[in-house]
């Protein structure tokens, strides 16, 4: 039982690397310059980091293997919005870094061989969500 769950966890998080890849790839072909990738601190994980022009983008990625019923997006929680507000923070202090910054979000769905869509959403948690 204990190798079932292991295998389904591997999966689970090979599929969220891959869709940190293709976020890296699409913001690389916007002229944003990447600075770290799966960036763990003490207030919690940044998928991505990265500059557009002067600004910080903190870069929230989320995949699945389908939409059929929802939205990779969709599994985006208040919770893990303060995660991401303090481990910017925390960036950013560490690095003595002052300036413009905001958080986007990637979503990034596979088809069956291949990926099926990239949506970037810019400034996605600009104050509170609205559905918050």
């Amino acid at each position: 039982m204990a190798s079932i769950l292991k295998k389904g966890r591997a999966s689970h998080l090979k599929l969220g690397r891959k869709g940190e890849k293709i976020a890296g790839k699409l913001l690389r072909s916007k002229n944003y310059t990447l600075l770290a990738t799966d960036l763990r601190t003490p207030a919690g994980e940044l998928d991505i980091i990265a500059l557009d022009g002067d600004v910080f983008v903190f870069t929230e990625v989320k995949t699945r293997r389908s939409n059929l019923f929802y939205r990779p997006s969709d599994n985006l929680s208040f919770r893990q919005f303060k995660r991401n507000v303090a481990a910017a923070k925390y960036f950013m202090r560490q690095k003595s870094i002052s300036g413009d910054y905001r958080f986007d979000l990637i979503e990034v769905v596979y088809g069956k061989f291949f990926v099926d869509s990239v949506l970037h959403h810019v400034n996605i948690w600009k104050g509170r969500p609205s559905r918050w």
